[in-house]
């Protein structure tokens, strides 16, 4: 085969190596995404995984606020960060960013005992085989998805044959239309198994958005670029051409790690317990009523420690009762806060129910104000942001004593 200009080894190789390096990051992303959000599916609202889901919808709520989208239906009580585009926008940049580290990775480790069978030999494999494996490995329980031994059924077979196909390989290896034919025939494989058990599609949005699919065949064919050109190429390196880029792969590097950090780091709190002005605060909390009618109530503490109940429903005591705090006990409720980082919460990458009951907390003090809104059930695992901060919000009800104006003894408070 004739080499040309644009298919010479150097420019295949950059090529392989940058869709290599994206389908590594789709695979990684997708798989710790899809478990987190299946083990917060099931888990009865105390999984660790809720941790994960938080902070992946944090960064899509972060990417819909920059972009001003809004949700399509801002009632929903689950988790609607701007929208199924904030979600997948969110899934995007941040496999191109990881990308783009991986490349880099790859080309400061360039030597060619290290990468050079990677990128020749193993590296197709696992651009065809690394999705298809995630997916089968992620959602092959019964409790999960019954129709999963179709997957099953395709993925085993093909394994086997990718093994036997790979033995065969070494020994003989076949031509660029043999092994474009065998790829063809791979993808459409998994289209039909992909599709035919419900795509992936989610109710946060598509995860990993379809376009990036698109990611699976062209790193296919970057692969298949790469091999056309090696056997005209043999006494090549990978070492030559890119030494005066070295800039420019730390520019991007720098960038990605900015994009990762602006999506997935904390934003920056504010210490209540310091507080420049403790007079100046002013803590709101107000819980809704759910299915089975639980109390409505709001407590309003002020710097100066005074508290004001108002009773609404489903409690002993309707209207306003007053009540006051010394500031120790102010100082223990402003602690729970907190250690919930209150002021770097994001509500709306919290879990919810449908039926259950919410509390909600607005603060204000030194001219800062933030107001966060929780279920009171689905909280995923104590250690998480969610839980610490209901955990807050139940200090409020211990330390003001609100059980004297709203429990009714052993029996529900009427209406």
């Amino acid at each position: 085969m004739a080499k040309t200009p644009l298919l010479s080894h150097a420019n295949t190789q950059v090529l392989h190596k940058i869709l290599f390096s994206l389908n590594l990051a789709l695979v990684f992303l997708y798989t710790i995404t899809m478990s987190k959000f299946e083990g917060a599916t099931y888990s009865k609202g105390t999984s660790d995984s809720y941790t994960y889901v938080y902070y992946f919808l944090r960064a899509a709520v972060r990417v819909s606020n920059f972009l001003h989208l809004r949700p399509s239906d801002p009632s929903a009580r689950w988790p609607n960060a701007g929208g199924e585009l904030g979600v997948e926008l969110a899934f995007g940049i941040s496999t191109v960013c990881m990308g783009v580290v991986f490349f880099f990775l790859f080309q400061f480790v360039r030597g060619p005992r290290i990468l050079g069978p990677i990128l020749s030999t193993f590296a197709g494999s696992i651009v065809l085989l690394a999705f298809p494996a995630a997916y089968t490995l992620i959602f092959d329980r019964a409790w999960t998805n019954p129709t999963l031994s179709s997957t099953r059924s395709v993925a085993i077979p093909e394994l086997i044959c990718a093994c036997a196909l790979f033995l065969v390989y070494i020994v003989r290896p076949f031509t660029i239309w043999a092994m474009g034919i065998l790829m063809l025939l791979h993808y459409c494989f998994w289209i039909l198994v992909l599709f035919g058990n419900g795509g992936v599609s989610t109710i946060y949005g598509n995860i990993p958005p379809l376009i990036l699919l698109l990611l699976i065949p062209l790193g296919g064919i970057g692969w298949l670029l790469h091999l056309k050109t090696v056997p005209q190429d043999s006494s090549a390196t990978l070492q030559g051409g890119y030494g005066h880029k070295w800039i420019w792969m730390l520019v991007g590097l720098v960038v990605s790690a900015m994009g990762l950090g602006a999506l997935w780091l904390p934003s920056r709190g504010y210490s209540l317990v310091h507080a420049q002005s403790p007079d100046s605060l002013s803590l709101e909390m107000w819980r809704s009523t759910c299915q089975i009618g639980c109390p409505v109530y709001t407590v309003t503490i002020r710097g100066s420690g005074t508290v004001d109940y108002v009773g609404e429903q489903f409690v002993r005591v309707r209207g306003p009762e007053r009540s006051f705090l010394s500031q120790e006990q102010i100082h223990t409720i402003l602690e729970g806060f907190d250690r919930a980082d209150f002021f770097s919460l994001e509500d709306k990458a919290f879990a919810w129910g449908y039926h259950t009951s919410w509390v909600g907390v607005k603060i204000t003090i030194d001219g800062k104000t933030k107001e966060v809104r929780s279920d009171m059930y689905h909280v995923g695992s104590k250690s998480g942001s969610q839980a610490k901060f209901v955990e807050a919000a139940a200090a409020i009800d211990k330390v003001v004593g609100t059980d004297q104006w709203v429990k009714c003894g052993d029996s529900r408070c009427q209406p």
